[in-house]
């Protein structure tokens, strides 16, 4: 799967060795039905799952669309795929 970020050694070492945020760095874009944690940006924490997006957002703007869990079945927000760093729920374990 394609990574959404260009990793530096320091990225690519954190994400072999467990690091949470290393590791949603070098997954690829989330796809329909996958649930995904926001890590970074205004909504950190939030959790929510892909649904399906028109075309032109998803390939030109970077864009996928979530459903959040707490939200009304009818709310959708976008999130930039290429500035939010998020990762798939469930995520890996925190390393000790």
């Amino acid at each position: 799967m394609p990574s959404i970020h260009r990793l530096s050694p320091g990225t690519s070492a954190g994400a072999t060795s467990g690091c949470p945020f290393c590791l949603a760095k070098s997954t690829g874009v989330p796809k329909v039905g996958e649930t995904i944690r926001i890590l970074g940006d205004f909504r950190a924490g939030v959790v929510g799952t892909v649904v399906p997006s028109p075309p032109l957002l998803a390939a030109e703007l970077h864009m996928i669309v979530i459903r959040v869990d707490d939200d009304p079945p009818e709310v959708t927000q976008m999130v930039n795929t290429r500035s939010v760093l998020m990762e798939r729920s469930p995520g890996p374990p925190v390393p000790r």
